[in-house]
């Protein structure tokens, strides 16, 4: 398994019927990029620029390594591609790839059998990835339903009496390229080893070490739940369960006696050392700022939520 599945795990979330610094903004730092979004199954979806000319609209997600299309794009674009290699992914070196002005040149993205990623992304083109906004500051606002590309952190610091926002440190994995995790993030009174997922469903999911750790017993559930994955390039489905911890925090924010998602046994975590995923079920009620050249992770809560524009 590579060290995209993560996000394929914690994507396909589906239910049948039956403590930190502090931050405020710079208004004088302007976005490279500002642009809407859309939601598919809690997955961020942006509209992107390959090669100067053509539109694409990939899922973004911080929890994938590579920059990735699928085949039919590809073959849309008409893109120089290689044989697929022998993990069955083609490659193609495109001119440019652009958010706005958000620009990288020449990037190499994975080509994927269109089959393979349409249960994970739908019927979109692709995944934005680490690989594009590793040198950058991401900035998704949840409530309004955008995102900011910075080339500079558009947080400064503020007292600490701002109860709306904290920031913890970002750490990386030698093995997870630039997937945002943290050591700052507090299970029960003690730390855990995080992973920010915005491709994530649920809100915390529990690796199979915490759950050992912890000694954490499965709940009692009014219906069957079911993840969809990604493993050896095949999409499967797995039945999951639900445990419960008493607390968990980041800085001031906490969410107390929440359900958390027992990880199935085909997530490995590849041997990343993380406790925790949290995905959009925690996130969606923040601005959320990934600064990766300052290595932080910052949470502001609106005083009063803007509304989501309505999807096209």
């Amino acid at each position: 398994m590579r060290y995209y599945c993560v996000v394929s795990l914690t994507l396909l979330l589906f239910i049948p019927p039956g403590s930190g610094a502090q931050a405020v903004s710079r208004p004088q730092t302007r976005p490279l990029a500002e642009v809407p979004f859309t939601l598919h199954q809690s997955a961020i979806i942006l509209p992107a620029l390959i090669n100067g000319r053509d539109t694409v609209r990939l899922l973004l997600d911080t929890g994938w390594g590579p920059l990735a299309l699928v085949r039919a794009a590809a073959e849309r674009l008409r893109l120089p591609m290689s044989p697929p290699g022998a993990d069955g992914l083609g490659r193609a070196r495109l001119e440019s790839l652009a958010v706005g002005n958000a620009i990288q040149n020449r990037p190499l993205v994975e080509v994927f059998p269109t089959e393979a990623l349409a249960p994970l992304i739908g019927p979109y083109d692709g995944i934005l990835s680490t690989a594009f906004f590793r040198d950058l500051v991401l900035q998704i606002d949840y409530p309004a339903g955008l995102v900011r590309f910075y080339r500079r952190t558009p947080i400064a610091p503020i007292p600490a009496a701002d109860r709306s926002k904290a920031s913890v440190p970002m750490v990386f994995s030698g093995s997870a390229g630039a997937l945002p995790f943290t050591d700052s993030i507090y299970v029960d009174g003690r730390p855990v080893r995080s992973l920010f997922d915005t491709g994530g469903a649920g809100a915390f999911l529990a690796t199979r070490q915490l759950v050992d750790r912890m000694g954490l017993r499965p709940i009692a559930d009014s219906g069957r739940a079911f993840m969809g994955m990604l493993s050896n390039d095949t999409v499967a489905r797995q039945p999951i369960r639900f445990t419960r911890v008493g607390r968990i925090s980041l800085g001031m924010f906490t969410v107390d006696s929440p359900r958390v998602i027992m990880a199935p046994p085909l997530l490995s975590g590849q041997g990343w050392g993380h406790d925790l995923i949290i995905g959009y079920g925690f996130m969606r009620h923040y601005v959320v700022t990934f600064d990766y050249p300052n290595r932080l992770v910052t949470f502001d809560r609106p005083a009063t939520p803007t509304p989501r524009p309505p999807a096209p």
